[in-house]
Order: structure tokens, then sequence, then C-alpha cells
């Protein structure tokens, strides 16, 4: 018997940052994927065969116009909504996942043409600051999917409220974190013993929400009030902060004291290299005055896979993954003199940081693998499925509560 298809949309295939999406579409057991983008992204690691790409599609002037409507309009001309739904439907898919509202609002119309039943996910942004961008239209833009679409998935408690309040309804949402590839990170060889220098390691997209702004302020703060700890900071990523990011490193002539690597691949051994090499992790997420915020990052749960002690923020969804005193040190959003506090505490106690890498190591590996949440995602795409055709063969598509198929996180 050949596996149900599930149709992945998203807009770009597939960013740098965005494996969490790759891993969702590679990794099914119970379904086959199938992907339709937009266009292409960096990303080149989780490309499959059966994979179409809009603005590939077209030639010429049409292709220019396709391009102006999507830059202009985020909108899908007919004649690319009409190629694309015979594409998807020679597949035969049972539904649709969408991976963003944003890109679930770009891709509506052809959802119109192939009404099956929908999933989609929320990572984010797309209902923290995006609702607020272009004086509300954000907010416009997405809403039209609000009605359409069968379930929300929201990667925390936190998100779901923030859907809530965004205007989901709530019997629509069900919260479910997708997971990462916490195997490829473990690393049962870990020790803990004290050594030189004192390796900390903070990964992610050099940006504001990210925090690492405030990580090498407090290392400045950590050489004068102890020099004796020989400390360095690697940073992974590039982004929008690393101009700010340098200029703090010149200011207080850090220059010795933190790498700035650059992008690495994730699938580079020397990816995974950086975190076996580290002894703490920081991962600083803070609100935007925007609201930009984050769901659980995924940098946070590979380092607990790999037995890193973690320290991070009370921030949106961090503390349902890592529980504070347990698996890592939340601080306050703005008690940067908490970090440099936290990592003199973790220098100096060997049994501290043993015992909050290991905890951290357990809680990824056993409840945050890609693995275990996947088998939830195929429970949700069949509970979907199932309960829409039940509505439509008795003629009824109300929008009923998902509570019996409710995830979580943990």
């Amino acid at each position: 018997m050949s596996k149900p298809v599930v149709a992945h949309a998203i807009r770009g295939y597939l960013a740098r940052t965005e494996t969490f999406v790759g891993n969702q579409v590679t990794m099914l057991q119970d379904h086959r994927s199938i992907v339709i983008a937009h266009h292409r992204s960096p990303n080149r690691e989780f490309d499959i065969d059966d994979l179409y790409i809009i603005n590939e599609r077209s030639k010429g002037l049409r292709r220019k116009v396709e391009k102006l409507a999507y830059s202009t309009l985020k909108r899908m001309m007919r004649n690319d909504v009409e190629a694309a739904a015979s594409w998807v439907k020679n597949h035969s898919p049972a539904l649709w996942h969408f991976h963003y509202a944003v890109d679930a609002a770009f891709f509506l119309p052809l959802y119109r043409r192939l009404k099956l039943p929908a999933v989609v996910s929320l990572y984010g942004y797309d209902i923290s600051s995006f609702p607020n961008k272009l004086g509300g239209f954000g907010r416009r833009y997405i809403k039209r999917i609000f009605n359409v679409m069968d379930c929300f998935l929201a990667m925390t408690e936190d998100m779901k409220r923030d859907a809530i309040t965004f205007g989901i309804p709530e019997e629509k949402i069900i919260v479910h974190y997708h997971g990462i590839n916490a195997q490829r990170f473990r690393f049962d060889e870990r020790t803990y013993k004290r050594k030189k220098p004192f390796n900390i390691l903070c990964v992610g997209t050099l940006e504001p929400k990210k925090g690492q702004h405030h990580l090498l302020r407090s290392l400045a703060e950590l050489w004068k009030a102890r020099p004796d700890i020989d400390a360095k900071v690697m940073l992974v990523g590039k982004g929008p902060l690393q101009k700010e990011l340098e200029r703090i490193i010149q200011q207080h002539k850090l220059h010795d004291r933190v790498e700035l690597t650059g992008y690495i691949p994730h699938l580079d051994p020397k990816f995974l290299q950086c975190y076996r090499d580290a002894d703490v992790f920081v991962h600083f997420s803070t609100t935007q005055p925007d609201y930009d915020k984050e769901g659980i990052p995924g940098t946070i749960v590979e380092a607990m896979a790999s037995g890193l002690p973690v320290i991070s923020t009370h921030h949106a969804g961090i503390p349902e993954a890592i529980t504070n005193g347990v698996h890592g040190i939340l601080l306050e959003e703005k008690d940067v003199a908490g970090i440099t506090t936290s990592l003199i505490q973790l220098n100096e106690n060997e049994e501290m940081r043993k015992r909050l890498g290991q905890a951290a190591a357990q809680r990824a590996l056993n409840d945050l693998d890609v693995r275990t949440r996947t088998r939830n995602l195929e429970r949700i795409y069949n509970s979907t499925t199932e309960k829409v055709h039940s509505e439509t063969n008795n003629g009824n598509r109300m929008r009923k509560s998902y509570s019996t198929v409710r995830g979580g996180t943990a």
C-alpha cells in the first residue's frame, strides 16, 4: 500500500536557518513528501526528487511579470497557480502542510484550487512581528487563512497564546514542537573537567533577538572582574548584527577572546565539532520592540543534546524546553550581568556543569528529538485528514476541537 502524500509548501526552499523544515520534509516515516516553493534558497541539503520551484518554470516576459508580482504584492500569477496545481495534483496528495502562516497566505490561491486538508506551522515572526508590518497590512494579509485552514501548529504554549491573541480560533491550534535531530549531537564522551580555555559557544543568525551583543558585553565584564578566567567566545553565524559585534570587540579589546566563524553549514562536521569543543552554551534571546521573538531556538536544543549546560532567558518557549536550575540557567531578558555571574559559577563548579549538562542531554534526547516529534506530527496529519473527510461526508465543514491529538512539547 502506497504512503499518503504530504504537499509541503514554503516560499523559499530552503533557507540555511530552516533545517527544522527540512527535517519535517525528509524524516516522515508513514507519509511521503513533495515540496512546492516559489524560489530556491541557499540551503540545498534537503532537496528531494519531487520538488517544484515556481519561478524556475516561467521564461522571458512572463518571468519578469511574475517576479514583479511576487516582490511588490506577494501574489501568485494565475498561470503559475494552474501549473503548480496540475503538478501537485499529479502526485495525489492527501493534505497540505504550509510552513509559516505568511507562506500559507501566499499560497492561498493554490489551496483554493486544491482544497485538501491543510496544516499550517507557525514558527515565530509570522505571528509575532509580521502582523504589525506595513501599518497593519501584515495582519490583514494573514487573517485570510484563519477560517479556511484546518489546523495550526504552535511550537509552544507561549506561541499558542500569541496565535489566539492574533485571532486564530483556539480550537484549531495544536501545540507541537517539531524537534531537532538530537541524536546527531549526542556526545556521551563529554567530560566536565575544568580546563583552559573556558570555551563559550553561541550559534545562530547574528541579529538582535539572538543577543550576541549582550554576550560580548558580558564577556568584557567577566574579563574585568575575573582576569584569571581564560574565557573564549565562539560566535557561529552571520547576519545584520555583525558590524555591531565587531565594534564591541574593538571597543573592549576582545580580539584574542572572540572568534567570529561566519556561517558553517549545518551538516559540515565542523558544525558538530563546535558543540563538542565548548564548555557552555549561551543564547540570550530577547523580545524586540516590534514584538519579534523566537519559539524554541533549535541551537539551544542542539546544545542540550550534546550535554552542554545552557545559559538563556525566560523568553517565549525557551522555559518549555529548559527548567531553570534543572536543564540550564534562565535569566530575565535584561539581566546581562547575570550572564557574567552564571559564567563564573559554571567555570568554577564542575559538578554544576555536569548536573545541568547531563539533565539537558536527557531532556533533548528523550523528548525533543525529531524522531519522537515526527511520530506526533504524523498522528496530527492522520487526525486532521480523518476529521476533514468525516465533516465533508457529513456535509459539514465546521471546525471542531483537536483536543484528542494535542501534542505538547514534552
